[in-house]
């Protein structure tokens, strides 16, 4: 009689037991599935990184040609300018030589007293100006007096249509840069607007992977030892005992059967309240605010 109790009870918590089993079968699966999909989101997040990161190479290539066209652009017309104020305010009155024996480094060095500097932070675009001018230099230099003048080459005038042209076709050229700098400048913000965005989902992912640790199943699968212990093995070697006549419980057989019983409703109690625990752990994380946008 009693040995059909504590089959009975054994049979029972199976139940139980397969309930436990399950949950701690889902739990993995679920854990697992997700740091599957962050892995994969993460890797698609490094491709698009690495594309936008030659992107935004290639834009800041463009933006610095266009700036350093710009500043060569400035430089010259600054080297003009002081070149044009050098031959009309300096040459001839600071600077007086011989123009049969004056040497280009003369004027080159001339030049660099006339700016203040030495004459090695000339750059290129002075060196250019000056060797273009040097014939203006020369004919600066020719003495002004007497009766034997070097004769001075009439002006030619300059087309009004052929200069007009230039200049249009100059201010469209202007127009045509800055429009490109500007259309780079744009992709360039959205690229690196991307990239930020980009990055701080992935650092979200990482942390949520890092997160993730299957540690947590310990409980459920020392639930289920504690479980089958209890519940199972204590009801089963019972049975064994009694029906192999080898029992050692010095108690009447109903003392045993409460004994086995009281056991087992442990035993069947810690797995309902470790199933609790694990709803109402899920439960607590539904209802989250959503992350508040930092910008």
């Amino acid at each position: 009689m009693v040995t059909g109790l504590y089959g009975a009870l054994a049979a029972s918590a199976s139940v139980f037991i397969g309930i436990l089993t399950a949950l701690l079968t889902s739990k993995l699966t679920s854990l697992s599935s997700e740091r599957n999909r962050i892995d994969r989101r993460v890797r698609a997040i490094d491709a698009r990184l690495r594309g936008l990161r030659d992107r935004k190479e290639r834009l800041n290539e463009k933006l610095e040609n266009i700036e350093e066209m710009w500043e060569d652009q400035e430089q010259r017309e600054k080297a003009e300018e002081q070149v044009e104020d050098f031959i009309e305010n300096y040459v001839g009155d600071e600077f007086q030589e011989d123009p049969d024996e004056v040497e280009p480094m003369e004027v080159h060095g001339a030049f660099a007293d006339f700016l203040g500097v030495d004459i090695a932070d000339l750059n290129d675009f002075h060196t250019e100006q000056l060797q273009e001018r040097y014939e203006d230099v020369l004919n600066k230099l020719q003495p002004t007096g007497g009766l034997f003048q070097p004769a001075q080459l009439p002006d030619v005038p300059v087309d009004a249509e052929v200069q007009a042209a230039y200049d249009q076709i100059d201010h469209q050229w202007q127009i045509h840069n800055r429009e490109q700098y500007n259309q780079n400048e744009r992709q360039w913000i959205q690229t690196n607007t991307e990239i930020r965005g980009l990055r701080r989902e992935r650092q979200k992912l990482v942390d949520r992977f890092n997160a993730i640790d299957t540690a947590q199943l310990w409980g459920t699968l020392r639930a289920s030892a504690v479980a089958i212990i209890l519940t199972v093995f204590v009801p089963l070697l019972m049975y064994l005992l009694r029906e192999t006549e080898l029992t050692f419980i010095p108690a009447p057989v109903a003392v045993e059967a409460v004994l086995v019983f009281v056991i087992w409703a442990l035993g069947l109690g810690y797995v309902l309240y470790h199933i609790r625990a694990q709803i109402s752990d899920e439960d607590s994380t539904e209802g989250l605010p959503d992350e508040p946008d930092i910008g």
